[in-house]
């Protein structure tokens, strides 16, 4: 006689467990994975009694100038520049240039800003359009 083949009503559960063991190992990774940025946000605002200062911009074209006001030379430059960032505690200078200031004389006063002690330099543009 043959065997009677009976219908098994259990469940086969080994893949099962395969695939908990998979996403256990995915999940235990998650943490040596994940990606930081850094930002620097800005300071809360103090109650500080003193009002901020306007920001120092130097002028560069055919001729220098310190916050609107003309310097004659790379050096009195200088010398302004250490007077004014001496008593601040921001000291980021802005450079602004013209058409007509070559890109060696704008390096230059970038180069003595930072000599006269300029933390930061940031570099303002025209909106317009030429």
């Amino acid at each position: 006689m043959s065997a009677v083949v009976r219908p098994r009503s259990d469940i086969n559960i080994t893949p099962l467990i395969d695939v908990m063991l998979v996403l256990l190992i995915i999940f235990m990774m998650m943490p040596f994975t994940h990606q930081t940025v850094d930002a620097r946000l800005p300071a809360p605002p103090t109650d500080d009694p003193v009002p901020p200062t306007a920001a120092i911009v130097i002028g560069v074209g055919r001729r220098l100038a310190l916050n609107g006001k003309e310097v004659e030379s790379l050096s009195d430059l200088r010398t302004r520049l250490e007077a004014a960032l001496m008593v601040r505690k921001d000291r980021t200078v802005f450079v602004r240039s013209d058409g007509d200031a070559t890109y060696g004389r704008v390096v230059q006063v970038m180069d003595t800003a930072r000599d006269a002690g300029a933390d930061r330099l940031g570099i303002l543009t025209s909106s317009e359009p030429r």
